[in-house]
């Protein structure tokens, strides 16, 4: 299936996760990921938006079996090579996956963990979205299964204050709109993007799930398309990951913050 997302493939390590900003907010999610993965040999996950494969391939070598998905058959074909790589294609199945056909990939198969990072879950409409977090993935879940999303909210703190600082005061809450935005993803491609607070997940939860954790992922770490400013500046991005760090767990600042992870609990009955 052709996409957007084919004609940045290639260069999305380069862009975003070899970057310093990119390895940064990578960091602080799989720190949470480490503690939920500890002590769980062969986890089971279904990773959505998988990209490139860097999740993926960190979740398998930290003792996870992982079905990786894509809507992009560039991007999977990159996590398969990466796959191969670094020896993991026994712990990685890649999928291409429209995620309007998730039933029809999936099946009857059970999850303990749905993963989703870095504004995957921006790309799909408030309908579809609602419909996935109240029926589809709840269902995809083992006794005990988590979703963990990293989601980008409808208000960014340092996306304000960049848009002040270039006057372009029209952007400055460009993210508060029901409507989609047309969010540039590099060499002149664009993907519509709707913005999620972590309020929305609240009011869409069913009733068997509840939220177990919410954390700010990029409140001191800026956006990704400041890199090439704080890559200049090594001392002051220093200080600012290391303010990141005393902030994890303040909840309140997820809802201010370039994205937010958001961790779902399945209640048994």
């Amino acid at each position: 299936m052709h996409t957007n997302f084919d004609h940045v493939a290639t260069c999305y390590d380069d862009n975003f996760s070899n970057s310093i900003i990119g390895k940064a907010q990578r960091k602080l999610v799989w720190e949470y990921l480490e503690k939920i993965m500890a002590n769980q040999e062969g986890l089971k996950i279904l990773e959505l938006n998988c990209g490139t494969g860097e999740d993926a391939k960190w979740m398998a070598q930290h003792g996870a079996k992982v079905l990786a998905t894509d809507i992009s058959t560039e991007m999977i074909k990159l996590t398969e090579t990466k796959m191969d790589a670094n020896g993991l294609h026994q712990k990685v199945t890649c999928k291409q996956m429209d995620i309007n056909n998730i039933d029809a990939v999936i099946g009857a198969e059970k999850f303990d963990l749905v993963f989703s990072n870095f504004g995957g879950l921006n790309c799909i409409a408030p309908e579809k979205l609602n419909n996935l977090i109240q029926y589809q993935l709840p269902s995809l879940l083992n006794k005990n299964g988590k979703m963990i999303f990293v989601v980008m909210p409808t208000f960014c703190l340092w996306e304000s204050f960049y848009h002040t600082i270039i006057l372009k005061r029209k952007n400055i809450f460009r993210r508060l709109t029901h409507q989609p935005l047309q969010s540039n993803i590099g060499h002149g491609n664009s993907v519509p993007t709707w913005y999620y607070s972590p309020k929305w997940f609240k009011q869409h939860l069913p009733e068997n799930l509840w939220l177990q954790s919410l954390k700010p992922i990029g409140f001191f770490v800026p956006p990704s398309y400041l890199n090439n400013y704080f890559k200049k500046r090594p001392t002051l991005f220093k200080l600012l990951q290391s303010l990141e760090t005393k902030i994890t767990n303040i909840k309140i600042l997820a809802s201010a913050s370039d994205h937010y992870l958001i961790h779902l609990q399945k209640m048994e009955a």
